[in-house]
């Protein structure tokens, strides 16, 4: 998923349009293929949207639960943010429950929790929060006075705070920051590499409007 916020018309300079790209592929069943989901929710009052990837290898055995649960946990969450929620405190709220749940799904045998990649995000206004678990790409990219884009990969940083991985709470560290116009924030599976390498993705990404 990419997001790109961009103003809209010169009358309106303090307005901004908040725009994500997403890239749905379809669930693939079967032992030896892997199964990706992206979802996004619209927030209430139209102003972000709550998002999900998922990628499980055959491994998990469970995924249909694990897909159901942060589909509704997204679902719920989009519903129930109001405009003057205080977006962070909501989002642990989310990961906390989703957590809980999923204590109940990992099993080594049956659904083990380096089988799933996972992000959770929202992207509100003028503020992104997010959390992720596994091998997932999470770029964000800042437009410089220098009209070029400074990369900062979040995967990177999730990856280093958290620490192994922990079945007792695999949503460990949350990220939050601002957003303002051409942001770039790019949410991929964990295979990425493999379709585009590095020299490919660059100038995709720093393309206005995304390609």
């Amino acid at each position: 998923m990419v997001l790109n916020q961009s103003v809209i018309g010169n009358s309106m300079p303090n307005e901004h349009h908040l725009e994500i790209k997403a890239g749905c592929r379809e669930i693939i069943r079967g032992r030896s293929s892997n199964t990706f989901v992206t979802f996004t929710q619209p927030l209430e009052h139209k102003n972000g949207h709550v998002f999900l990837l998922l990628e499980a290898t055959p491994e998990c055995q469970q995924a249909p639960r694990v897909i159901a649960l942060l589909r509704e946990s997204v679902e719920r969450l989009g519903r129930t943010v109001g405009e003057q929620g205080h977006l962070q405190h909501r989002f642990e709220q989310l990961l906390q429950a989703v957590n809980e749940s999923l204590k109940k799904i990992i099993d080594p045998t049956t659904c083990p929790l380096e089988s799933m990649h996972m992000a959770l995000g929202i992207l509100r206004r003028d503020a992104f929060i997010l959390s992720a678990t596994g091998s997932i790409h999470l770029l964000f990219l800042r437009r410089t006075q220098k009209q070029r884009f400074r990369v900062f990969d979040l995967s990177h940083s999730i990856r280093n705070e958290s620490g192994r991985p922990d079945p007792e709470k695999p949503f460990r560290v949350v990220l939050d920051g601002d957003l303002q116009p051409d942001d770039v924030l790019f949410v991929a599976s964990k295979d990425l590499n493999q379709a585009l390498d590095v020299e490919r993705i660059h100038p995709l990404l720093t393309t206005l409007p995304p390609a």
